[in-house]
């Protein structure tokens, strides 16, 4: 049974998780990735869910890189997906890796856009602004959280204006 086959190497994928090692950690990570193209509602699943945010607090950070990347790969399809890893995402704002909160930037932007009556937009906006202006942020990151408040007000402000025509 195929299903089972593709459960059951889920199952140990999500064991494997647990590995002393970080770099073994990122590598299952990207592993379900892979399983997760195939079939996006897996994201949905509750112990997928589970232990993918539970690797959003892993020490590596290629870890938590690795599992942001997953969320915001598939997190975008649909608004309640999406609501599902608010939160942790939200947390990930304030890592101590660069790489992660950027990651983290560009998923809030794409929601932002993908997801204009979501529910968060003010908080995550809010929170977005609150980060930029850390003193200590990376110009990388202020940069991206700009362009961002840029393409949000203006992009949209000039489709509005300036709507395509068949």
């Amino acid at each position: 049974d195929e299903l089972g086959h593709v459960n059951w190497v889920l199952y140990r994928l999500l064991t494997l998780l647990g590995n002393p090692s970080p770099t073994l950690r990122a590598r299952v990570i990207k592993s379900i990735a892979a399983i997760v193209e195939a079939d996006p509602v897996l994201m949905a699943n509750e112990n997928v869910r589970k232990a993918i945010i539970q690797r959003f607090y892993d020490g590596g950070i290629s870890v938590r890189q690795a599992a942001v990347d997953l969320v915001g790969r598939y997190a975008l399809l649909s608004e309640p997906l999406f609501d599902h890893y608010f939160e942790a995402l939200d947390e990930r704002l304030m890592d101590k890796g660069v790489s992660v909160r950027k990651a983290v930037v560009k998923i809030l932007r794409d929601a932002l856009l993908a997801h204009p009556n979501y529910h968060n937009r003010a908080k995550i906006c809010r929170k977005l602004v609150h980060r930029a202006s850390a003193p200590k942020e990376e110009d990388s990151i202020k940069d991206l959280i700009h362009a961002t408040f840029q393409r949000l007000w203006f992009d949209s402000a000039a489709a509005a204006a300036h709507p395509k025509t068949a």
